[in-house]
C-alpha cells in the first residue's frame, strides 16, 4: 500500500511539474494598443504614424472657404493596424481606439470609424483617395444629400 501511495504521489509531482513546465506557443496574444503606443515594435503595425496635417469642410454653395479642422488632432498620431483598428494616439500615452477598412478598384476607398467620440468623429466617412505616396494620403468626399465636401490628408 505504501508503495503505492509514493508511486501515485511522483505520478502526480511529475504530471504536475510537465503541466506547469510547458505552454502553448499557439496561443500568441496580440499586443494591446497600450504596448503598440508604448514600444511601436509591433510589425503589424506602422512604426511611425500618420498625423492629420488638413481636414477641410465645406458646404457647397456658400462663400465660405470652409474650415480647417487639423488643429483639432495637433499631437495626435494615427496608427492603421493591418486588422483593421485604427489606433490614434499621444506621446503622453492617450489612447482611442477606432476601426478602418479599404477598398481597391477604380477609385480606392478608405472608411474611418471612430464612432461618436468627439473630435474624431469628424474622420468617420468613406473617403475616395484621389492622392497617394509613401509619406501622404490625400483623401475627399462629398456628400450629396447636403452638398457638403470634405477632404482629408495623413502624413507621415
Amino acid at each position: 500500500m505504501k508503495t503505492n501511495v509514493k508511486k501515485l504521489a511522483l505520478v502526480l509531482f511529475t504530471l504536475g511539474t510537465v503541466a506547469l513546465g510547458c505552454k502553448k506557443e499557439d496561443e500568441v496574444q496580440p499586443a494591446s494598443p497600450a504596448a503598440i503606443a508604448q514600444d511601436g515594435t509591433n510589425d503589424q503595425v506602422s512604426k511611425k504614424g500618420y498625423t492629420v496635417t488638413s481636414l477641410y469642410i465645406k458646404k457647397v454653395g456658400t462663400t465660405e472657404e470652409g474650415t480647417n479642422e487639423a488643429d483639432k488632432f495637433k499631437g495626435w498620431s494615427f496608427l492603421f493596424h493591418d486588422k483593421g483598428e485604427l489606433l490614434a494616439i499621444t506621446a503622453e500615452g492617450e489612447q482611442i481606439l477606432g476601426k478602418w477598412s479599404s477598398k481597391e478598384g477604380e477609385r480606392e476607398t478608405i472608411t474611418i470609424d471612430f464612432g461618436t467620440i468627439t473630435p474624431f468623429n469628424l474622420l468617420n466617412n468613406t473617403w475616395v483617395v484621389t492622392k497617394k505616396t509613401d509619406l501622404s494620403k490625400t483623401m475627399e468626399d462629398r456628400d450629396e444629400s447636403d452638398g457638403t465636401t470634405a477632404s482629408v490628408v495623413f502624413e507621415k
